[in-house]
């Protein structure tokens, strides 16, 4: 996610239902966003509402639609997880 394609940015208001908020780094987050203090949150993220991350978990370039769930440990690159995604955990 990068700010070229503003004003297609998911902090406008384009979508009603939508209340992103940009956060240091190019990182993207909507309400009720539950993040673990040590989880790293790299650029380029958008999480949706009702989500959690983890104990130790690493995001870089990635989509997390709402409620999902990534477990401790686990690691997302380069993804986009749909919306209600169960448990993801590192193997």
């Amino acid at each position: 996610m990068s700010r070229w394609v503003y004003p297609l940015v998911p902090e406008a208001p384009l979508i009603t239902e939508s209340k992103y908020t940009l956060q240091p780094g190019l990182t993207y987050k909507e309400p009720r966003v539950t993040v673990s203090r040590s989880a790293r949150i790299g650029g380029g993220v958008v999480i949706g509402a009702g989500s959690r991350v983890g104990e130790g978990a690493v995001l870089e370039r990635t989509v997390v639609g709402r409620d999902c769930e990534l477990g401790d440990g686990a690691v997302v690159t380069d993804s986009h997880l749909w919306a209600g995604t169960p448990s993801c955990m590192m193997l």
